[in-house]
């Protein structure tokens, strides 16, 4: 009894708070009734109370995914397992929060998609000098652009000539 009690009026002393703190490696900007209003400075920054303003909150610092590993075959016939880095950071918060759903995984998936299109397009040789990582980062860029992320790194870590593999039903963590 006593503890809905207490959840209630902490509830209600939440509707009074008028402050919001911005960690120093985070970005964020202020929301007025949902509507982009200002972008907040590292520390204390003020807020409307009654939820009229909300404060949201980005981490800014680097991020680097490294994605399974991809069976391919180049235009020349040569079977190729790679896997491919991408390391990346939020560049405009607004942008990351408000356009598109899920920005960081979609950052794989374009990069998935890109080495994909362009592997099976070029030779091994232009695999092997770096040609397709050229144009997978300039794909890969230019999508994570839109959504407010800007592409730091984009690096092969194992070119391997193999033979195609399949895993059936496996799943990302499996691979």
């Amino acid at each position: 009894m006593f503890d809905k009690l207490f959840d209630f009026l902490l509830s209600i002393i939440g509707m009074f708070q008028f402050w919001t703190v911005c960690k120093a490696e985070d970005a964020g900007f202020i929301r007025r009734f949902g509507q982009p209003v200002r972008k907040m400075r590292p520390g204390l920054n003020f807020l409307w109370p009654f939820a009229i303003e909300t404060s949201t909150h980005v981490d800014m610092r680097l991020w680097a995914d490294v994605l399974p590993a991809q069976s391919l075959r180049t235009k020349d016939g040569v079977d190729l397992v790679l896997r491919l880095m991408v390391s990346y950071h939020v560049a405009e918060p607004e942008r990351f929060v408000l356009n598109v759903f899920d920005p960081t995984n979609n950052v794989q998936d374009v990069a998935a998609g890109a080495l994909g299109s362009a592997v099976s397009k070029a030779t091994a040789e232009e695999v092997y000098s770096g040609a397709v990582l050229r144009r997978v980062r300039s794909a890969v860029t230019s999508a994570a652009k839109r959504w407010g992320v800007a592409v730091d790194k984009v690096q092969f870590t194992d070119i391997t000539p193999a033979t195609s593999f399949r895993l059936f039903g496996a799943t990302k963590d499996e691979n």
